[in-house]
């Protein structure tokens, strides 16, 4: 063995166990996590996954540099009257065709959108009109 092996051996010794140790005890944890713990981590992960949170969008006007709006907001309402509440919703239709109008087109039996609506009411609608009258 050379002289600078034997100089430094015990810190070599010391880092390679040190490097040894922390690499067992991380793989240790590894699998604790992925096969001990997996089924608990994987339902966490799933129902976080799935949760659904209404976000409220509000739009801003758009002004150009020199203060004139170029854009403004318009209010839309959305509305269903059921004249007999023990209907079923699958009995009901619905015609919509903005994001406003997702949650009840998805509840009614038989949704319907225009040609021109929304991309996101499209996906979901059962049927969609093609032209205008």
């Amino acid at each position: 063995m050379t002289k600078t092996f034997m100089k430094y051996r015990s810190r070599v010794t010391v880092v390679s166990s040190f490097v040894i140790i922390t690499w067992v005890v991380l793989s240790m944890r590894l699998f604790q996590i992925m096969i001990v713990d997996g089924d608990g981590y994987r339902e966490k992960g799933m129902a976080q996954a799935k949760k659904t949170e209404p976000i409220p969008f509000v739009r801003g006007n758009i002004y150009d540099r020199k203060n004139r709006s170029l854009t403004k907001n318009i209010i839309q309402y959305s509305f269903a009257y059921v004249p007999n509440p023990k209907v079923n919703p699958e009995e009901i239709a619905y015609i919509g065709d903005d994001i406003n109008d997702l949650e009840l087109m998805k509840k009614v039996g038989f949704s319907g959108t225009p040609k021109n609506s929304d991309f996101t009411t499209k996906k979901i609608a059962d049927y969609m009109a093609n032209k205008r009258r």
